[in-house]
């Protein structure tokens, strides 16, 4: 047989692989076929008398849940595309492991997505802390340093907090810097040894300590730091470009209202 004729002949398998290109969705493209489909069936159905309009109720109910799930999944689209541009121009976000499932926390996110514990200066995520929490078990103990989790005084939060900051732990030493600044938490009111606390957790690149650092610069703090609405701006862009939900919010707000030196950028 020829070269020619051999490449004439249809492929036993051409006609399924076409078949199957045909019938592949994608999850979106099977999504939007249910809710034309589900639309579809409603104009088809009389709705003049009232048997006809409770006849109709539950396939539109069906209709609004499935376009409900639509919009979910084309919101999450919509933010995995904005989290991908934002990667591509800043780099990846910072992530830990949590020690419990060891899924990815965004630790520079915000401290809601993880429990923090002064005992070790160890965390978990949120949803493991409440798994321990729901169980037999109980968060009595530390999950990491088995150290009783007991409340105890300010003044001894204040030790462990401290220990923890010497130990070079950057959310405590921000912890301690606020506290000291504002004469909170068991802590006497010592405005410079704060700034320094906070300096050292800014110097690890923890957005929350420079987030502190912008508020500290765009008020001013007595004699310790002088009002600059370009420091501040500075600070607050690094907090939001490492992640920081709440600089990034404030950001955000800025550019809308054209407000403490960013132009209007809706």
């Amino acid at each position: 047989m020829s070269d020619e004729s051999r490449t004439s002949e249809p492929s036993p398998k051409a006609g399924h692989e076409g078949d199957d290109e045909e019938h592949q969705q994608t999850e979106e493209g099977k999504m939007l076929d249910d809710i034309a489909e589900q639309k579809n069936l409603i104009d088809q159905m009389p709705g003049e008398t009232s048997d006809d309009i409770r006849s109709r109720a539950p396939h539109q109910k069906k209709l609004g849940q499935l376009e409900f799930k639509y919009h979910i999944f084309a919101e999450k689209k919509r933010l995995a595309g904005a989290l991908s541009k934002f990667e591509e121009i800043h780099g990846a976000l910072y992530s830990e492991p949590c020690l419990i499932c060891l899924e990815d926390i965004h630790v520079h996110a915000t401290l809601s997505e993880m429990e923090l514990f002064f005992c070790c200066g160890g965390f978990i995520c949120r949803s493991c802390a409440w798994n321990i929490e729901e169980s037999e078990l109980g968060l009595d103990k530390c999950p990491l340093c088995r150290e009783s989790l007991a409340v105890t005084s300010e003044a001894d939060d204040a030790a462990k907090l401290i220990a923890l900051a010497k130990r070079g732990v950057s959310w405590a030493q921000t912890d301690v810097g606020r506290s000291m600044i504002h004469g909170e938490g068991g802590f006497q009111k010592q405005a410079k040894a704060g700034l320094e606390w906070l300096n050292k957790a800014a110097a690890q690149d923890y957005p929350l300590a420079l987030s502190g650092l912008s508020d500290l610069h765009r008020e001013g703090l007595k004699s310790l730091v002088r009002k600059s609405q370009d420091k501040a701006n500075k600070l607050m862009l690094k907090a939001a470009n490492l992640g920081h939900a709440a600089a990034n919010s404030e950001l955000a707000s800025h550019y809308l209202s054209g407000t403490n030196g960013f132009a209007k950028n809706p």
